[in-house]
């Protein structure tokens, strides 16, 4: 039984933190995003105020 639990637990724990690796790239690229998108609406709300 111990050995089956083991079995279990050990890819559950390759998963976790493969998990939390990506995280990181996750949340930089969210923020590169976030950033992208607050230039367009700038940019949209000069061109709006231009016109």
């Amino acid at each position: 039984m111990r050995a089956r639990d083991d079995l279990v637990t050990m890819p559950c724990k390759r998963m976790n933190s493969m998990h939390n690796k990506a995280r990181e790239p996750l949340e930089t690229s969210r923020a590169e995003q976030r950033q992208r998108h607050e230039r367009m609406l700038a940019v949209l709300g000069d061109l709006l105020n231009a016109a």
